[in-house]
């Protein structure tokens, strides 16, 4: 039997957890209505939801709620990978899914309902939902941790590091109680911890957008239009003199160039670079600004030269042919082929 006490601390845990999570949604009411804000929402209710149902009480005290809760439960991995998408990854938009793939997944929303809401989740679907979300985690892990690197704007590279901990810390429960001993779930330690585990995760996340201000959270963390490289009003200072140099040089060529290496080439720290390149120049992440260089000379090649398209892409400095044709892509429409082929029908 569960002492008094430890349960009195677990239910409080969890109370003060959806606090923070009810000033969070007044928050995010509070301020223009995009998918990025709903998403966050949409997490928000879900981890509520899933501290309603883990608490220590009996499932028999829950009655038809019980099924809500459990949709919401189980789709916590969902909208933690599509707000971290939205947030994190500048070209991420739903909206230009095609619409065979919107149907899809809404057929599959229904489905998913439809087993946890009225079947209460009873099947093999369970399983296979939870080592569904234990992929979708490990991929925003991946994702946080290497668009580190490229991520020029400070505050999101911040919210990176505490986003990456909350996700590495649900990925450790998910693969240690779903696919461990199912003793563990029902232990008192466990649930206490679990308790301790969430509030410590809103906590870090209501520190890191409650305590930046409102126009960082507008302007740095939503999912806006790229301004694509407007120049700066003042004088450039000494070290945008030696960007454009560097620039002029076609610098931008070199394989793998990072932010790092760039700013040891211009002898300067990086986090220098990065203002300079973000706050001055417009670029929310370093692959933009180099693309910003490299999609220009790749179609002037591609319209006047008959060299190879993956020469093209290696003399200016993508790795791969992949990276070059998304970015072309998302540039200009259409495929590198597709580009070249339109000078060739010419008379």
């Amino acid at each position: 039997m569960l002492n008094p006490s430890v349960e009195l601390l677990d239910i409080c845990l969890r109370v003060a957890a959806m606090g923070q999570i009810a000033l969070l949604c007044l928050l995010f009411l509070r301020r223009p209505w995009r998918l990025a804000h709903l998403t966050l929402g949409w997490l928000a209710v879900c981890t509520a939801g899933y501290l309603s149902l883990t608490a220590p009480i009996a499932d028999a005290h829950y009655g038809p709620l019980r099924g809500l809760l459990l949709v919401l439960t189980d789709s916590i991995a969902y909208a933690l990978w599509l707000a971290v998408m939205l947030h994190f990854r500048d070209d991420f938009s739903p909206r230009r899914w095609p619409l065979a793939l919107k149907g899809v997944l809404a057929l599959y929303g229904l489905g998913f309902i439809y087993f946890f809401g009225v079947l209460q989740g009873i099947g093999w679907l369970h399983d296979a939902n939870h080592l569904l979300s234990i992929a979708l985690v490990a991929h925003i892990i991946i994702h946080l941790l290497n668009g580190m690197n490229d991520d020029l704007i400070d505050a999101r590279r911040s919210l990176r590091v505490q986003a990456t901990l909350i996700a590495s810390v649900f990925f450790l429960y998910l693969a240690s109680v779903e696919l461990g001993p199912e003793f563990i779930r029902h232990h008192w330690l466990f649930s206490l911890s679990n308790a301790a585990l969430v509030l410590f995760g809103v906590s870090t996340l209501s520190v890191a957008l409650l305590l930046r201000p409102a126009q960082s959270n507008a302007d740095e963390l939503s999912n806006a239009a790229h301004p694509s490289g407007r120049e700066a009003a003042r004088q450039p200072n000494p070290l945008q003199v030696k960007l454009d140099a560097f620039l002029a040089q076609r610098g931008y060529t070199q394989t793998n160039l990072t932010i790092a290496s760039l700013a040891h080439q211009l002898g300067c720290q990086e986090y220098q670079l990065r203002q300079l390149i973000n706050r001055e120049l417009g670029y929310r992440n370093f692959s933009d600004f180099l693309n910003r260089h490299r999609l220009p000379a790749a179609a002037e090649q591609l319209s006047s030269h008959r060299s190879p398209i993956t020469t093209i892409a290696l003399d200016l400095g993508y790795g791969s042919i992949g990276p070059f044709n998304r970015a072309f892509k998302t540039h200009f429409g259409c495929t590198p082929s597709d580009y070249r082929r339109q000078f060739q029908n010419r008379p």
